[in-house]
């Protein structure tokens, strides 16, 4: 196996072992949502279908750690 793919399938049990230790709770803000306000957030959507766009909206939300 490639090492790096062995450091992402050990980050991602980590993260899920992790998840699963800590009890689920949801945010109060979520809980008070009405069926308007869900609705009005869904319809502002926009689909990227720019395969460097999105790449560049997500690196920078999450940079690439060095």
């Amino acid at each position: 196996m490639n090492c790096v793919f062995q450091r992402m399938i050990a980050n991602t049990v980590r993260t899920m072992r992790y998840c699963r230790s800590v009890p689920f709770s949801p945010d109060a803000s979520l809980v008070n949502k009405n069926h308007q306000d869900v609705r009005n957030y869904v319809r502002q959507f926009n689909v990227i279908d720019n395969q460097r766009i999105l790449s560049q909206m997500s690196h920078r939300l999450e940079p690439r750690r060095t």
